[in-house]
């Protein structure tokens, strides 16, 4: 897989510029742009580099932490499987990805 750091980069700035983030609360799913990362780490997809994430705790008004979810079900520990809105899902507990890069 082709990894367009820059693209990333160009967006992060963008993100960076938002003066009135969203407003979010735990335990809902957004869409989050978690970027495109070195190693094995979980990135998002698409031109936005997106990813839907589990709010677990909120810290402030401007941070939290997440887990990330995925629609690729793996039978592994760390690929917690549970239905969401009739739809199989995975939270990714561990945080990185297994697949090797191509």
């Amino acid at each position: 897989m082709h990894k367009d750091f820059e693209k990333w980069n160009q967006l992060k700035q963008r993100l960076d510029a938002i003066k009135n983030p969203p407003f979010f609360n735990e335990r809902e799913i957004w869409w989050c742009s978690i970027g495109i990362n070195i190693g094995y780490e979980v990135y998002g997809k698409g031109t936005l580099f997106t990813r839907p994430v589990l709010i677990i705790k909120k810290r402030s008004a401007n941070t939290f932490i997440g887990i990330p979810m995925s629609t690729k079900l793996k039978p592994r520990p760390d690929f917690y499987h549970l239905t969401f809105n009739g739809q199989e899902v995975a939270l990714m507990l561990a945080g990185q990805s297994h697949e090797k890069p191509a």
